[in-house]
């Protein structure tokens, strides 16, 4: 994707100024030290009328996400490559194939490296890791140059005769990134089925989206076997208001009259990493059932229990 982000430069670097208005104010945060970095967000527009038919990708309005990470001049190399690290590092920690994340030198800037995911139209870019040097504070508002070499508690001089610091840009967009881990998450498994014959006839397919807990629009959902029942409600609103007051994003379905498995089907196309079931015996033994999305495996938790035992689960992945 690398002819899209240097066609989205000069919009970026527009945006420079915006971002960089707020370098003083922080850099005093900071006791006038570095390294520290800054983030500007927003939305973009391609001027291009060419495309590329990648999906997501061909789209006129795309919202960006960079930082600006600034450091001394000696150890903006050794910044570089630990960013580069760190944040191939990010995007593999919540993918199911982490080897689909691979960085890749770039071979039409100098200093860049691009963290790039095998999309089904091949190899292309979600992240770019650019290292300026100090030609980017170089390039800006003279003013702000000005204040910057000017200022009596620099504690970050290069030894060149310049206080610039070096600027390490780190860009990316949301769209992109977002698409990648939706196609690296989506799965299609064979469960066997006792209703069909023998052989690859007597295995289902079914669809789970299988999504990092962070990125799951919810990471539990509330199953009911009978939701008639006005005791059984009362467990239900209960349990649902210990998980939301426990900050765990929890979708309540449970006046839905499928299934128990229709509603496991349902949970797991929607990428909800944790089902909990809520039944006679929680009522009777004070036990909620917890079905858990990649494994299909089903256990018991005592209903004192559940929001620990989810967050738990949730920290561990």
């Amino acid at each position: 994707m690398s002819w899209q982000f240097s066609k989205w430069a000069t919009l970026l670097f527009a945006d420079k100024k915006e971002c960089l208005d707020y370098y003083m104010d922080i850099q005093r945060m900071y006791n006038n030290d570095l390294p520290f970095s800054l983030a500007h967000t927003g939305v973009c527009f391609r001027q291009s009328e060419n495309e590329s038919h990648n999906f997501l990708f061909d789209a006129r309005e795309l919202t960006n996400l960079v930082t600006f990470n600034f450091c001394r001049t000696q150890s903006s190399v050794q910044q570089f490559d630990q960013l580069v690290t760190s944040r191939l590092m990010w995007w593999r920690k919540f993918a199911e194939n982490p080897s689909s994340f691979t960085e890749s030198v770039s071979k039409e800037e100098d200093n860049s490296i691009h963290i790039q995911y095998e999309f089904p139209w091949g190899r292309d870019s979600v992240e770019i890791i650019r290292n300026h040097g100090s030609n980017f504070l170089e390039s800006c508002n003279p003013d702000l140059k000005e204040q910057i070499s000017s200022n009596p508690h620099q504690k970050h001089y290069n030894g060149n005769g310049s206080f610039l610091p070096s600027v390490i840009e780190c860009n990316m967009f949301l769209e992109g990134g977002m698409l990648a881990y939706l196609l690296d998450a989506y799965t299609e498994k064979k469960t066997f089925s006792l209703d069909s014959g023998s052989g690859d006839e007597s295995k289902a397919t079914r669809t789970v989206l299988q999504l990092h807990p962070a990125f799951a629009p919810y990471n539990v959902s509330i199953a009911v076997t009978e939701n008639g029942d006005p005791t059984l409600r009362l467990v239900i609103k209960h349990i649902t208001k210990e998980i939301h007051d426990a900050n765990i994003l929890s979708l309540d379905v449970s006046s839905n009259a499928n299934p128990l498995e229709n509603q496991f089907v349902r949970n797991d196309e929607l990428g909800i990493p944790f089902s909990v079931v809520i039944d006679k015996s929680t009522i009777d033994m004070a036990c909620i059932g917890v079905r858990h999305r990649d494994s299909t495996l089903k256990e018991k938790i005592h209903i004192t229990e559940i929001k620990d035992y989810i967050k738990r689960q949730i920290q561990s992945q």
